[in-house]
């Protein structure tokens, strides 16, 4: 069960970077292409 857990939360942490890392990847798009 520990070990379900941890792979669990690991998957989970390793979405959250992936879609924190599109957001950013979003926004900076975003701000290049407002500002040029």
């Amino acid at each position: 069960a520990q070990d379900a857990d941890l792979a669990a939360h690991a998957t989970h942490v390793h979405l959250h970077n992936a879609l924190t890392s599109i957001l950013a990847s979003l926004s900076e798009a975003r701000t290049e292409s407002g500002a040029a």
